[in-house]
This record gives C-alpha cells, sequence and structure tokens, in this order.
C-alpha cells in the first residue's frame, strides 16, 4: 500500500501488506495520544525524505501473528513503538529512534544489524527476564539499543529499561551515553567458556573520574547460548571491544580473586534465578559484559525445542546434540508465562554423544495462548531451565473466536473465522452490567480475520465480554479478562 500523501486521523489500519512513505512531500502526521496506525501483519517502508514521518505523540503498533519488517531507505522517529507480535517478531531493517516508549506485549524485536535509539528520553518495557520476551540480535549481528542519560550521585535503577542498574558515589558521569549489544564477544581472556554470554554494556560518560560505582544487570537465559551460569566474573574491556587483547577479569568468584593482576574490587554478586550479576567498587567505565570463570562440561547440549498444534493438541518435540549425566526433562506449561504447572517428565539418555529425539503432547492446551517451557535435571539433582515457547492452540475456540492474551493488559487480538465477507462488520466490548464500553467498524474478509485491539488502560479492570457481530447479526461472544 503506497501512500503519496496522507493527514493522520484517529487510527490508520495496514494488514497483510506494507506500508510504504514514498515521494519528498509525504508528511504523516501523528499528534495526539489517541492516534494510533495499526499494521496487522504488515511491514512499514520508509523511502520518503528525513521529515516523512512526524510522530506527535502518536502510537505505532505492529500486530498479528507472522514477522513483519520495519526498514526503507531512510530511518524513522516514533513517539510510542508498540509490537504484539505472537509466535512472531518485528525486525529492524533500518535505524530507528523512540522519543518515548518501546513495549513488547508479544513477540520479540529483531535488532538484526540496526540501532535502536531511545535519545534521552525514551525506554524499552515489557521485557521478561530470566526467559521470555526481549530484544535482541543473532550472534554475528551487532544491532544495539543506545540511550542517554544524565548521572548524578545515587542510584540509577534500570536505566531507559535496559536491565542496568548503576549506583554511583563521589563525583557525577554527567551526560552519559549507554549502548547495549547482543553479539558475543570473542577473547583469550575468556578462559572458561571461550567467549561472553550474548549482551554486553558500552558505557561511556562526560566525566572520567573522581567516582566509584556499583554495577548489576540482568541478561536472558536466551544470551547464555549454553554456557553454565554459576562462577561468572565481569569483564572489561578499555577499548570498547576494539582490541580483543585489553579484556580483563574483574571480581571474583567463590573461590576468590580469580585474575592476579588486574584491580580486584569484590566478589561478583550472582542470582542465578533471577538472572542477575553485580559487581562493586568500579571506579571506570568502557565496555562490560560477564563470562564464566571455569571450563564445565555442559549436562546437555540442546538441538532444537518446537511446539506445533495439531487437532486441538500440542505437540512438544526436542533434540539433543550430547547428554552428561542426564536423568530426564521436565515440560512445564503456563497460560500467562508467569505461573507454571507440571505438564510431564521423560526420561533422559544418562550420556550420549548422539543425536537423541524426544517428544511430549499435550491433549488440552489453555483457551488462548499456551507457554512451554524445557527443565533438563541431573542424576545429581542439578537443573536447567531453557527459553519458553508460546503457541495458540484451543480445541474449544477451532472456528470460533480466540482471544489473546487473556488475560490483557495493554492490547488484545481478536482471531475468529467469517463465512462471507462484509463491510458492515463491528468488534464490540460490553463491561459486567452489558453496558458497550467500546465499539470498533471494520471490515470481515472471507475465511480467517484477526483484529488488534490496544489501549485498554483507559478501562478499569475486569471481565468484559467481547462480541463480533455483522449487521444486526452475532456471531461470537467471548468473555476477556482485563488486568493493570
Amino acid at each position: 500500500m503506497a501512500i503519496s500523501a496522507l493527514m493522520l486521523m484517529p487510527g490508520l489500519q495496514a494488514q497483510n501488506a506494507r506500508l510504504v512513505l514514498s515521494g519528498a512531500s509525504v508528511r504523516l502526521n501523528s499528534n495526539g495520544a489517541a492516534t494510533q496506525i495499526v499494521l496487522q501483519n504488515a511491514d512499514w517502508e520508509n523511502n520518503a525524505s528525513a521529515a516523512s514521518f512526524i510522530p506527535g505523540t502518536g502510537t505505532v503498533l505492529f500486530s498479528g501473528g507472522t514477522t513483519a519488517r520495519l526498514g526503507g531507505t531512510q530511518s524513522s522517529a516514533f513517539y510510542n513503538l508498540n509490537s504484539s507480535k505472537n509466535g512472531a517478531e518485528l525486525q529492524l531493517d533500518r535505524d530507528i529512534s523512540v522519543s518515548n516508549l518501546v513495549t513488547l506485549y508479544a513477540g520479540d524485536i529483531n535488532l538484526q544489524n540496526a540501532r535502536m535509539d531511545l535519545l534521552t528520553t525514551g525506554s524499552l518495557s515489557g521485557e521478561v527476564y530470566p526467559a521470555g520476551r526481549r530484544v535482541y540480535c543473532a550472534d554475528n549481528q551487532n544491532g544495539h539499543i543506545r540511550a542517554v542519560r544524565t548521572l548524578g550521585a545515587g542510584a540509577h535503577n534500570d536505566i531507559a529499561g535496559l536491565a542496568l542498574n548503576l549506583t554511583v558515589s563521589g563525583a557525577a558521569p554527567g551526560s552519559t551515553t549507554i549502548l547495549r549489544g547482543h553479539d558475543r564477544q570473542s577473547s583469550t581472556a575468556f578462559t572458561g567458556a571461550g567467549t561472553s554470554i550474548g549482551r554486553y554494556y558500552d558505557i561511556t560518560p562526560a566525566n572520567g573520574s573522581g567516582y566509584t560505582y556499583i554495577f548489576d544487570f540482568r541478561y536472558h537465559d536466551q544470551e547464555l547460548y549454553g554456557m553454565a551460569e554459576n562462577n561468572f566474573l565481569f569483564y572489561r574491556s578499555p577499548s570498547y571491544g576494539a582490541v580483543t587483547s585489553d579484556w580483563e577479569a574483574w571480581g571474583g568468584g567463590p573461590a576468590g580473586p580469580l585474575s592476579p593482576g588486574y584491580p580486584t574490587v569484590g566478589t561478583v554478586i550472582q542470582n542465578t534465578t533471577a538472572n542477575t550479576a553485580s559487581l562493586s567498587g568500579i571506579g571506570s567505565f568502557s565496555r562490560w559484559t560477564l563470562s564464566n570463570a571455569f571450563s564445565e562440561p555442559l549436562p546437555i547440549v540442546l538441538g532444537s525445542f518446537t511446539a506445533s498444534c495439531d487437532q486441538g493438541q500440542v505437540q512438544l518435540e526436542w533434540t539433543t546434540v550430547s547428554e552428561v549425566n542426564n536423568a530426564y526433562f521436565t515440560i512445564e506449561r503456563s497460560a500467562d508465562s508467569q505461573n507454571w504447572e507440571i505438564l510431564g517428565e521423560v526420561p533422559g539418555a544418562g550420556n550420549s554423544n548422539n543425536l537423541l529425539q524426544y517428544s511430549l503432547a499435550d491433549p488440552r492446551p489453555f483457551t488462548g495462548i499456551s507457554y512451554y517451557r524445557l527443565m533438563q535435571t541431573d542424576h545429581n539433582g542439578d537443573h536447567e531451565v531453557f527459553a519458553p515457547l508460546s503457541i495458540p492452540c484451543d480445541p474449544a475456540t477451532e472456528g470460533g473466536l480466540l482471544l489473546f492474551p487473556n488475560p490483557a493488559g495493554q492490547v488484545f487480538t481478536a482471531r475468529f473465522t467469517v463465512h462471507g465477507a462484509g463491510q458492515d462488520g463491528h468488534i464490540s466490548l460490553f463491561d459486567m452490567t452489558g453496558r458497550k464500553v467500546s465499539e470498533r467498524s471494520v471490515s470481515f474478509e472471507e475465511g480467517l480475520n484477526e483484529y488488534t485491539q490496544a489501549e485498554l488502560g483507559i478501562l478499569m479492570p475486569g471481565v468484559y465480554t467481547v462480541r463480533i457481530s455483522t449487521g444486526s447479526k452475532t456471531l461470537y461472544t467471548a468473555p476477556l479478562v482485563i488486568r493493570h
């Protein structure tokens, strides 16, 4: 869909298409908190002049269950950028900037080789630790997130939503540029695992001396790349990674300082359940990352972990490349990715260097989205939890109405089948008293339809009824729980 000149009214939508900005005269004015551009299973392509999109205080929402791309020949600036990609992701093909909020409601954002610039006012929201929604890039790509903040003495928690805390004593660092990257660092200094985890921070202050600070950050399970999580050390590169030989090990593990000759500022404090690491007494900024100080054999090397839906049942399959002292696997499931229950256990092979295949079925998945995660347990009781999967597979709504996520926070998606296209479609929301609190006019297509409704934050938490109708005929109704 090519647009040469358009002044936005609240709620521009593109479905199963591309929103293309082209021509020097294109100006999309997105002003006012109620203004929203919804790209449902659609791409954003900016080929126009640098000022072609004026974000104002509006929101651009990427929704739907297929991967979307944000690119073009020009960089785009946003006020709010929301991603609700159930079972898919938003991929950046160009640098972007966001001055207020980047919010992940579902799915990941893949930076690839692009920069997401949060400037001096933007923040990232909606990442789930230790395993869940995230902003990332592949190990061989150099995508990163940038933010600039003015730091004084005192505590600065979750700076720009980048899962980074700094507690400063002494002089003020002043205006500080922070980059979060996700390609693993390589150096002979990483004597244990051989590489760093898939996360690093570049911290560059205006004032380079006169302070000490406590540095702690979180990381996702997916960023470990199978690395044993205990005995982490902080590693510092004064050249910000330009010279691979200058990495220094800082701090100590349970056995005390592990790198004589480098600054010993204390013991690394680790929480392997929450995926956090902390070090105090640091006196200089640079590039920082984590790596395991000791080389330990991994209990298993996971080859794959997948989920598929077949006739209302979820089929879970996984493979291992190698196993050491592996007793059994546990599959856990959840309706909200926060509260987990055991679905079943599968015996492991003990020790193996061959590719092995495993499977387990869930005959009764949850309504809406079901989440599954794999846990491996050794014969000595040690265990490792892998990143979860999510999949919609609800037998009760096959050919009917599926709402997800349910419960919902700020946004939900309705997926349903229509027999016969029509222009007079409505998606309505009713509270417990039967009062209509919102209604949206849409055009239904023959077959599967999917629509995303955002800005639920204006509604009180509670149970609502979603009604899908055409003309005076009700097609579907289903309950929706809203929680903030």
